[in-house]
């Protein structure tokens, strides 16, 4: 279905705070600043992301995050 992401699922709320982000262009340094993180932590967050949705790439991981904030059906 549009906007969905297999394994979505099991994202924790902060990892899908971070993916959220990503999706709207943000970069790592940006996340870590507007969550209140340290940057480790965001790379953390963002690297636990990848390995969960299985991505390969920073690529898959942004486009993903992209399609999920901007292709999702309104609740």
């Amino acid at each position: 279905a549009s906007g969905t992401v297999a394994g979505i699922e099991f994202l924790t709320d902060r990892e899908l705070e971070v993916f959220e982000h990503l999706g709207h262009g943000r970069t790592t340094r940006e996340v870590a600043r507007e969550l209140s993180m340290s940057l480790k932590t965001a790379e953390v967050h963002r690297s636990n992301i990848r390995r969960k949705l299985n991505f390969t790439t920073a690529a898959e991981l942004t486009h993903a995050a992209y399609r999920w904030v901007y292709e999702r059906k309104p609740d």
